[in-house]
């Protein structure tokens, strides 16, 4: 009877272990390389993005098991005890002495020990036990769901969003092996500031780059071209908005380059306008203008209605923030 309570203990301390262990390797594993896998068609890559992108579902089922298996592990201690002990004057001693003697085999190699091995090979360790960890997600379901339910509520009570939390020590991150990849000669330091400044303003949206209408160099349909590569040699202006007579709404665009290239006297030919959604992320926008072309697009709102327009510069301008102004055109 004693074995098995110690066959008990020994999986709950294992199952403690891999709860431990495998948190830490989830996090510490390549995103880029299960994204590699995961587009090769491989499910387990799949199943653990999967895992990766919800991370209060994932915390919540490492907790839900951590919880079982500790109490198992007290349970069998309890449980072997008094099998060896019966009820006898020194079995009240003893179940208060065994549990203090087994907590540091429980924290070391329950706790210490995995998570320490997880963060040396996360990647190979947490890809061998992905099925168990992807079947332990569903069995634990339920509890997680209710633990997921309240950690949104506390998150609503604090103000303070994990994600976010985790997307600050991601970028954190980022920034530690790109400086390290400078050291070791893989980058320069103009390449890692642009990287740097890429990364900040991937996420941004087009709206809050675009500028009014009127902060936009413009010329009147029929104006002078003479009068117009004065203004853009002046002022710098590389592309003009056009607006038709009587009206301030830009219904196309110049480029001083092509003013330079016309025969004729008056602006009469211009490119069209081409629309870009506000909600539109910054590095989206940046490589579709760069493909197309485009030297100024209109930003709309979802209804269709003009809000400002962006030009290829206004998105190249923030990649060149810092130490790499001196690039800017």
């Amino acid at each position: 009877m004693i074995l098995t309570y110690v066959g008990l203990w020994l999986l709950a301390l294992g199952a403690s272990a891999f709860f431990s262990g495998s948190e830490t390797g989830l996090y510490r594993a390549p995103r880029l390389r299960l994204v590699a896998d995961a587009f090769s068609g491989d499910r387990i890559a799949k199943g653990l993005l999967l895992l990766l992108n919800r991370p209060a579902l994932f915390v919540a089922t490492t907790l839900v098991g951590n919880n079982i298996a500790n109490y198992l592990l007290g349970l069998a201690v309890v449980l072997g005890v008094q099998a060896y002990w019966g009820s006898g004057s020194g079995a009240g001693l003893a179940e208060l002495i065994v549990p203090l003697a087994t907590s540091p085999l429980v924290f070391i190699f329950g706790e210490l020990a995995p998570k320490h091995v997880f963060y040396t090979a996360p990647y190979r360790l947490i890809r061998g036990l992905a099925p168990v960890l992807l079947l332990v997600t569903l069995l634990f379901l339920p509890l997680s769901l209710v633990l997921w339910g309240l950690g949104v509520a506390l998150e609503r009570i604090v103000g303070q969003s994990p994600t976010k939390v985790r997307a600050s020590l991601a970028r954190h991150e980022l920034e530690k092996i790109l400086r390290e990849s400078q050291e070791v000669g893989l980058l320069q330091v103009a390449q890692r500031d642009l990287a740097q400044n890429l990364f900040a303003n991937a996420a941004r949206a087009v709206s809050e780059l675009a500028l009014p209408f009127h902060r936009i160099p413009h010329l009147k349909r029929g104006e002078s071209r003479a009068q117009a590569l004065k203004r853009a040699q002046r002022d710098n202006v590389k592309a003009f908005a056009v607006t038709d007579t009587g009206s301030r709404e830009p219904i196309g665009y110049v480029r001083t380059i092509d003013l330079w290239l016309s025969e004729a006297s008056r602006i009469e030919t211009f490119e069209e306008l081409p629309k870009i959604a506000a909600r539109e992320l910054h590095g989206d926008a940046l490589i579709q203008m760069n493909s197309e072309r485009w030297a100024m697009a209109l930003v709309v709102d979802d209804t269709g209605r003009g809000i400002g327009l962006v030009t290829f510069d206004s998105l190249i301008d923030p990649l060149l923030a810092g130490p790499l102004i001196t690039l800017r055109r």
